[in-house]
């Protein structure tokens, strides 16, 4: 299985954010959290898309795209980076996809000294 990650464009993210909806759909189902991922969309990805500090990525497996990943770096905190979201297709899940695509991430960022799981976001 050939794992990597590439970054996101504003043509990739109808697909991403159906990927995210499948991903979350069944957590949604189960506890019906306004706050979700499976409520959110294509506006969040670009959104997080236009801000310097933020990366999107898709993740693919044998040349087929899988999932996606975000993280930023924190504002007034260098070397300090937030890892947002990390979401697979259902079909695709409990293989390690996820768990590479982190490490692929962490070697992207020379600067990266600290990954913070703090959930309050400062954009």
């Amino acid at each position: 299985m050939n794992i990597s990650i590439a970054p996101a464009i504003a043509e990739d993210f109808d697909d991403l954010a159906a990927i995210q909806k499948q991903a979350f759909r069944r957590l949604y189902e189960i506890y019906n959290d306004e706050g979700s991922p499976y409520l959110r969309g294509v506006e969040e990805l670009l959104q997080w898309s236009e801000h310097p500090n933020w990366r999107v990525y898709k993740i693919i497996v044998d040349e087929v795209l899988c999932g996606g990943i975000a993280f930023c770096e924190r504002n007034d905190m260098p070397g300090v980076y937030y890892l947002a979201r990390v979401y697979i297709l259902p079909g695709c899940q409990s293989k390690g996809i996820a768990s590479t695509a982190i490490l692929l991430c962490e070697n992207t960022i020379y600067n990266a000294n600290l990954w913070n799981e703090n959930r309050s976001r400062n954009r």
